[in-house]
Protein backbone atom coordinates (compact mmCIF):
# COMPACT_ATOMS: atom_id res chain seq x y z
CA UNK A 1 0.00 0.00 0.00
CA UNK A 2 1.52 3.22 -0.86
CA UNK A 3 1.05 6.05 1.51
CA UNK A 4 1.30 9.54 1.50
CA UNK A 5 3.17 11.61 4.21
CA UNK A 6 1.84 15.13 4.93
CA UNK A 7 2.26 17.77 7.28
CA UNK A 8 -1.34 19.52 6.32
CA UNK A 9 -3.41 20.24 9.57
CA UNK A 10 -4.88 23.21 11.21
CA UNK A 11 -1.86 25.30 10.33
CA UNK A 12 -2.69 24.49 6.78
CA UNK A 13 -6.77 25.24 7.45
CA UNK A 14 -5.84 28.87 9.25
CA UNK A 15 -3.56 29.85 6.01
CA UNK A 16 -6.57 28.77 3.79
CA UNK A 17 -8.98 30.83 5.58
CA UNK A 18 -6.31 33.90 5.90
CA UNK A 19 -7.17 33.68 9.32
CA UNK A 20 -4.48 35.42 11.83
CA UNK A 21 -5.79 34.76 15.01
CA UNK A 22 -5.86 30.80 15.01
CA UNK A 23 -4.50 28.80 18.29
CA UNK A 24 -0.65 27.63 17.42
CA UNK A 25 -0.66 25.16 15.11
CA UNK A 26 0.56 21.84 15.36
CA UNK A 27 2.69 19.87 12.91
CA UNK A 28 1.49 17.16 13.04
CA UNK A 29 1.86 14.07 10.18
CA UNK A 30 -1.44 12.98 8.90
CA UNK A 31 -0.90 9.04 6.72
CA UNK A 32 -3.37 9.24 3.76
CA UNK A 33 -4.40 6.06 2.03
CA UNK A 34 -3.92 7.27 -1.38
CA UNK A 35 -6.08 4.06 -2.36
CA UNK A 36 -8.92 5.64 -0.82
CA UNK A 37 -8.24 9.58 -0.17
CA UNK A 38 -8.09 12.50 -2.14
CA UNK A 39 -4.41 13.91 -1.49
CA UNK A 40 -4.05 17.39 -2.39
CA UNK A 41 -1.46 20.14 -0.80
CA UNK A 42 0.07 23.52 -1.37
CA UNK A 43 3.32 22.88 -2.44
CA UNK A 44 5.54 25.37 -0.73
CA UNK A 45 7.95 26.96 -3.66
CA UNK A 46 11.15 25.92 -4.94
CA UNK A 47 10.76 22.87 -1.78
CA UNK A 48 8.27 20.73 -2.12
CA UNK A 49 10.05 18.45 -5.12
CA UNK A 50 9.26 18.56 -8.97
CA UNK A 51 6.49 18.50 -11.03
CA UNK A 52 7.07 16.47 -14.12
CA UNK A 53 4.44 15.76 -16.34
CA UNK A 54 1.38 14.42 -13.85
CA UNK A 55 4.58 12.59 -11.86
CA UNK A 56 5.44 14.69 -8.40
CA UNK A 57 8.85 13.66 -7.30
CA UNK A 58 9.38 14.33 -3.91
CA UNK A 59 12.03 13.22 -1.31
CA UNK A 60 11.29 9.80 0.30
CA UNK A 61 12.07 7.67 3.07
CA UNK A 62 11.29 3.70 3.57
CA UNK A 63 7.50 3.16 2.73
CA UNK A 64 6.60 6.81 2.83
CA UNK A 65 6.45 9.92 0.40
CA UNK A 66 6.67 13.44 2.28
CA UNK A 67 5.31 16.85 1.01
CA UNK A 68 6.39 19.71 1.99
CA UNK A 69 3.43 21.50 2.24
CA UNK A 70 2.48 25.26 3.51
CA UNK A 71 2.25 27.14 5.81
CA UNK A 72 4.80 24.54 7.65
CA UNK A 73 7.36 24.72 5.09
CA UNK A 74 8.35 28.26 2.83
CA UNK A 75 11.06 26.72 0.65
CA UNK A 76 12.87 29.52 -1.32
CA UNK A 77 15.59 27.24 0.73
CA UNK A 78 18.85 29.82 -0.88
CA UNK A 79 19.19 33.44 -1.03
CA UNK A 80 18.31 35.27 -3.79
CA UNK A 81 14.85 32.26 -4.53
CA UNK A 82 11.67 33.58 -5.06
CA UNK A 83 8.59 32.60 -6.49
CA UNK A 84 4.68 31.37 -5.78
CA UNK A 85 3.60 27.98 -4.31
CA UNK A 86 2.04 25.27 -6.28
CA UNK A 87 -1.11 23.22 -5.32
CA UNK A 88 -1.83 19.22 -6.72
CA UNK A 89 -5.24 17.23 -6.12
CA UNK A 90 -7.26 20.84 -6.20
CA UNK A 91 -10.49 20.22 -8.32
CA UNK A 92 -12.30 22.77 -10.27
CA UNK A 93 -15.02 25.04 -9.05
CA UNK A 94 -12.31 25.43 -5.56
CA UNK A 95 -10.55 28.17 -4.23
CA UNK A 96 -6.90 28.15 -3.23
CA UNK A 97 -4.36 30.31 -1.58
CA UNK A 98 -0.47 30.83 -3.11
CA UNK A 99 1.66 32.00 -1.24
CA UNK A 100 4.86 34.23 -2.68
CA UNK A 101 7.79 33.83 -0.57
CA UNK A 102 11.01 35.25 -0.84
CA UNK A 103 14.82 34.58 0.49
CA UNK A 104 16.67 37.72 0.67
CA UNK A 105 20.05 36.46 2.50
CA UNK A 106 21.59 39.69 4.26
CA UNK A 107 19.66 42.10 2.00
CA UNK A 108 17.14 44.33 3.15
CA UNK A 109 14.03 44.96 1.55
CA UNK A 110 12.35 48.36 0.84
CA UNK A 111 10.06 47.29 -2.03
CA UNK A 112 9.55 45.15 -4.68
CA UNK A 113 7.15 44.79 -8.07
CA UNK A 114 6.48 41.52 -9.84
CA UNK A 115 4.17 40.00 -12.58
CA UNK A 116 2.29 36.49 -12.35
CA UNK A 117 0.93 35.72 -15.68
CA UNK A 118 -1.87 33.06 -16.15
CA UNK A 119 -1.28 30.55 -18.94
CA UNK A 120 -4.75 29.65 -19.16
CA UNK A 121 -7.46 31.89 -18.09
CA UNK A 122 -9.73 29.70 -19.13
CA UNK A 123 -9.22 27.39 -16.19
CA UNK A 124 -7.38 29.65 -13.43
CA UNK A 125 -8.12 33.24 -12.54
CA UNK A 126 -6.76 35.48 -9.73
CA UNK A 127 -9.01 36.98 -7.44
CA UNK A 128 -7.49 39.17 -4.89
CA UNK A 129 -4.05 39.59 -3.24
CA UNK A 130 -3.09 39.98 0.47
CA UNK A 131 0.05 40.78 2.06
CA UNK A 132 2.32 38.93 4.09
CA UNK A 133 0.71 36.59 6.86
CA UNK A 134 2.24 37.53 10.25
CA UNK A 135 1.52 34.77 11.91
CA UNK A 136 3.67 32.81 10.06
CA UNK A 137 6.84 34.39 11.33
CA UNK A 138 5.50 34.06 15.43
CA UNK A 139 4.13 30.41 14.47
CA UNK A 140 6.80 29.03 12.29
CA UNK A 141 10.29 30.85 13.77
CA UNK A 142 12.56 28.30 12.11
CA UNK A 143 11.16 28.69 8.61
CA UNK A 144 9.82 32.60 8.44
CA UNK A 145 11.31 35.99 9.26
CA UNK A 146 8.64 38.78 10.01
CA UNK A 147 7.85 40.77 7.25
CA UNK A 148 7.43 43.77 9.32
CA UNK A 149 6.09 46.87 6.79
CA UNK A 150 4.38 44.41 4.42
CA UNK A 151 1.47 43.06 6.19
CA UNK A 152 -1.14 45.59 4.86
CA UNK A 153 -2.69 44.14 0.88
CA UNK A 154 0.02 45.28 -1.77
CA UNK A 155 -1.22 47.45 -4.55
CA UNK A 156 -2.19 45.38 -7.49
CA UNK A 157 -3.62 45.06 -10.93
CA UNK A 158 -5.90 41.99 -11.77
CA UNK A 159 -6.44 41.78 -15.53
CA UNK A 160 -7.12 38.53 -17.74
CA UNK A 161 -3.76 36.80 -17.79
CA UNK A 162 -1.58 39.16 -16.36
CA UNK A 163 -1.55 41.05 -12.32
CA UNK A 164 1.35 43.38 -11.20
CA UNK A 165 1.77 43.08 -7.93
CA UNK A 166 3.77 45.89 -5.73
CA UNK A 167 4.48 47.25 -1.97
CA UNK A 168 6.52 49.15 -0.26
CA UNK A 169 7.30 48.89 4.01
CA UNK A 170 5.28 50.90 6.17
CA UNK A 171 8.23 50.20 8.92
CA UNK A 172 11.51 51.02 10.14
CA UNK A 173 11.93 47.42 10.97
CA UNK A 174 14.56 45.45 8.58
CA UNK A 175 13.07 42.81 6.08
CA UNK A 176 15.61 40.30 5.95
CA UNK A 177 15.94 36.49 5.54
CA UNK A 178 13.35 34.38 4.24
CA UNK A 179 9.78 35.92 4.33
CA UNK A 180 6.49 35.65 3.19
CA UNK A 181 5.46 38.27 0.70
CA UNK A 182 2.46 38.28 -0.11
CA UNK A 183 -0.38 35.45 -0.41
CA UNK A 184 -2.56 35.16 -4.25
CA UNK A 185 -6.38 34.09 -4.01
CA UNK A 186 -7.40 31.52 -6.97
CA UNK A 187 -9.94 30.13 -8.25
CA UNK A 188 -10.04 26.69 -10.21
CA UNK A 189 -12.86 27.86 -12.99
CA UNK A 190 -15.77 24.82 -13.47
CA UNK A 191 -15.94 23.05 -15.33
CA UNK A 192 -12.45 22.77 -16.16
CA UNK A 193 -10.49 20.51 -16.53
CA UNK A 194 -7.14 21.61 -15.91
CA UNK A 195 -4.15 20.42 -18.55
CA UNK A 196 -3.02 16.83 -17.49
CA UNK A 197 0.51 18.41 -17.09
CA UNK A 198 -1.66 21.40 -14.74
CA UNK A 199 -1.58 24.78 -15.82
CA UNK A 200 0.82 27.80 -15.04
CA UNK A 201 1.06 30.97 -13.20
CA UNK A 202 4.32 32.16 -14.08
CA UNK A 203 5.78 34.00 -11.91
CA UNK A 204 8.50 37.28 -12.51
CA UNK A 205 10.94 39.64 -10.95
CA UNK A 206 10.39 43.14 -12.22
CA UNK A 207 12.31 44.54 -8.64
CA UNK A 208 12.96 43.63 -5.46
CA UNK A 209 15.10 47.04 -3.72
CA UNK A 210 16.74 48.70 -0.45
CA UNK A 211 15.97 51.76 0.96
CA UNK A 212 18.46 53.06 -1.40
CA UNK A 213 16.97 51.66 -4.06
CA UNK A 214 19.57 49.07 -4.70
CA UNK A 215 18.76 45.84 -6.87
CA UNK A 216 18.59 43.15 -4.28
CA UNK A 217 19.01 40.43 -7.35
CA UNK A 218 21.74 41.80 -8.44
CA UNK A 219 23.36 42.00 -4.94
CA UNK A 220 22.50 38.54 -4.88
CA UNK A 221 24.03 37.68 -8.11
CA UNK A 222 20.70 36.59 -9.75
CA UNK A 223 17.00 35.89 -8.23
CA UNK A 224 15.91 32.03 -8.78
CA UNK A 225 11.94 32.30 -9.70
CA UNK A 226 9.82 29.40 -9.33
CA UNK A 227 6.47 29.50 -10.98
CA UNK A 228 2.79 28.23 -9.72
CA UNK A 229 1.55 24.85 -11.09
CA UNK A 230 -1.54 23.86 -10.64
CA UNK A 231 -2.56 20.26 -11.53
CA UNK A 232 -5.49 18.09 -10.87
CA UNK A 233 -4.45 14.95 -11.17
CA UNK A 234 -0.79 13.59 -10.71
CA UNK A 235 0.96 10.44 -9.53
CA UNK A 236 4.03 10.43 -7.23
CA UNK A 237 7.40 9.31 -7.79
Amino acid sequence: MMRLKSVVGLGLACFLAGLCACQEPVAEEQVVDLGKGNPRAILAPGEAGVLSGTTLVVPTIPNTIHVYSVPQFAGVESPGEIGIASSVGYDPSERIVLPINVNLGTQVLDSYTITLTVKNPDVLKIVTVDGSYSYLATYYTAQYKPAAGFEAQPTFNIGDTITTIAATSSSDVPVTGRVNLANVTVDILAPGPLSLTGDTITFTVNALRTKTAADICAALISCTTFDAIVIENFKIQ
